[in-house]
C-alpha cells in the first residue's frame, strides 16, 4: 500500500508541476504581450509628440477643403438630371 501511496503521490506531484509550468509559461506570453503594448505605445505617444503643430493644422486645413469641394461638387452633380444635361 506504501508503493501504492507513492506512485498516487508522484502523480499528484507530476501534475501539479505540470499545472505551474502551464501557468508559467501563460504568464511568460502576458508579460511579452505587455512589453510589445509599451514599445507600441511609446512609439505612438512619441510620434504625437513629435508632430509640427504648424504643418499638421495645414495639412488638415488642406484635406477640409478637399473634403468641402468634394462635397459642393458632388451636390451638382447630383442634382442634375438628364433633362438638364441635354439642354
Amino acid at each position: 500500500t506504501a508503493m501504492g501511496d507513492l506512485d498516487a503521490a508522484l502523480d499528484q506531484l507530476g501534475a501539479t508541476r505540470a499545472s505551474v509550468g502551464a501557468r508559467a509559461f501563460r504568464l511568460d506570453l502576458e508579460a511579452e504581450r505587455l512589453d510589445e503594448a509599451e514599445i507600441t505605445r511609446e512609439a505612438a505617444r512619441t510620434g504625437i509628440e513629435d508632430a509640427d503643430t504648424a504643418e499638421s493644422i495645414a495639412q488638415l486645413q488642406k484635406t477640409l477643403t478637399i473634403l468641402q469641394a468634394t462635397q459642393a461638387s458632388f451636390t451638382k452633380l447630383t442634382s442634375l438630371s438628364l433633362f438638364d444635361y441635354l439642354r
